[in-house]
């Protein structure tokens, strides 16, 4: 079952690519789009160099484009700095600053949030499918989140977006996040702003 599962992502995610021109590049840059899911992205790795491994047994192709790819950390995700936690929901950068507010703020994981669309909020607010498990959540919509978002210009679909309203996907949103907390000598993961978000809402009995 987890064969075909993640067979069937490998082939929706390059359908028409000739096996033997796949690179590494192309295996890589699959993955760092299930960043935040590292044991699903391992999964899928694991899967590919099986495939590759049959297929290379049987003269089908003679490469490996998993050959050294490392594999994701697993583990948990330590909360951010609550210092740090200020310092992005006040940062002057624009995307951070969006991005750490619905990330704080909703306690969903970054595809979740790079999904969230305008559409999404219901008044006081916000409707979201989680991509992962399928859940429907409606999540009250806090006061700062609330103030951010009114005073975002509406450039696409998605709060997250680029000058043309293309969605800014959650590789670029990682590396944004990544960049900005290292100049602020941090090194933390985007997602461990969910374990903030819990620890704030089991500090007022929630």
């Amino acid at each position: 079952r987890a064969y075909d599962l993640y067979l069937k992502v490998f082939a929706d995610a390059l359908p028409t690519a000739p096996a033997a021109q796949i690179e590494r590049k192309d295996i890589v840059l699959l993955l760092d789009t299930m960043a935040d899911r590292p044991a699903a992205a391992n999964l899928l790795l694991g899967t590919i160099g099986a495939l590759y491994f049959w297929g290379r047994d049987r003269g089908h192709v003679t490469a490996d484009p998993t050959k050294d790819i490392e594999r994701f950390e697993m583990g948990e995700h330590e909360p951010w700095p609550e210092d740090l936690v200020q310092a992005a929901l006040d940062s002057e950068d624009e995307t951070v600053r969006l991005a750490v507010h619905l990330l704080y703020f909703t306690a969903q994981r970054i595809s979740d949030v790079c999904a969230m669309q305008w559409t999404d909020l219901r008044g006081d607010r916000i409707a979201v499918r989680q991509q992962k498990t399928g859940k429907v959540l409606d999540i009250p919509l806090h006061s700062k989140l609330r103030d951010l978002l009114a005073a975002t210009p509406k450039q696409g679909l998605v709060f997250l977006a680029k000058d043309d309203g293309t969605a800014l996907g959650a590789a670029r949103i990682r590396l944004a996040l990544k960049a900005w907390t290292r100049k602020q000598k941090g090194e933390v993961a985007a997602h461990g702003l969910r374990k903030n978000a819990v620890n704030k809402l089991l500090e007022v009995v929630c």
